[in-house]
């Protein structure tokens, strides 16, 4: 069905009927419709209520019940929330399955049940703290499963390394961002001498030509399929 034709269903110019409800008991539209909805009241001033045409318990057809609008605002605003519960869901299945194989060593189990208690207290709707890179919280369940890393994981990692490394270390721990600046640096040498987004690059550059750093290291994507370990070592 296509959204503009779901939005003229679930709209409505006349005022709700049904003012006394609990939105936990109601159904929930499947996420297409709910971002649609959010979208449509958003853009048209003339809307006053919405029909539940998903729910038949609730409404259904029946253009008598409506209800306020404000209800579609809060599935919007939850849209976030449901999703990286889905996300949520499959990090714990998979760790699940880590627990229930019998050929588990003793330290992975030790580490799953740590997981378990780490994901059952995380908020799903908040900013990781601690981390330079940052980003969602719920992209931290992907650390739980096989799906593809996303840059801010593999910067995540490298603030680890670089924090186990030391400050006092030779070793500059660079993030994912360090080879994308190599590649502009290469192909803009006039730029690499005199613009100031290149400075780090400049100062990193002379640290290891006069041996205050004598090794780089860090990870880049190749071909937008995997990613690769680079070390740089000017002994």
């Amino acid at each position: 069905m296509e959204n503009g034709l779901m939005n003229t269903r679930n709209l409505s110019e006349l005022p709700p009927t049904i003012l006394d409800f609990n939105a936990t008991e109601l159904v929930v539209p499947p996420s297409f419709i709910v971002k649609a909805l959010g979208r449509a009241i958003l853009l048209d001033p003339d809307t006053k209520s919405i029909l539940l045409v998903h729910s038949p318990t609730h409404g259904g057809q029946n253009t008598h019940n409506r209800y306020l609008p404000w209800l579609a605002t809060m599935w919007s605003i939850m849209e976030h929330v449901r999703e990286a519960r889905v996300l949520w869901r499959n990090a714990v299945a998979k760790v699940k399955e880590i627990l229930a194989n019998q050929t588990t060593s003793d330290a992975a189990v030790d580490h799953a049940k740590a997981a378990i208690e780490a994901l059952d207290i995380l908020g799903w709707d908040e900013n990781v703290k601690g981390f330079k890179a940052g980003g969602f919280v719920e992209r931290l369940a992907l650390w739980f499963t096989t799906d593809w890393l996303r840059s801010d994981h593999e910067d995540q990692m490298l603030e680890l390394l670089a924090s186990d490394l030391g400050h006092g270390a030779t070793t500059g721990i660079q993030t994912s961002f360090f080879v994308k600046s190599l590649e502009q640096a290469y192909s803009d040498p006039d730029g690499y001498r005199t613009s100031h987004k290149f400075a780090w690059l400049r100062r990193l550059g002379s640290s290891l030509a006069t041996k205050e750093r004598t090794r780089v290291g860090t990870i880049g994507n190749k071909d937008a399929n995997h990613w690769v370990a680079l070390g740089i070592n000017t002994d």
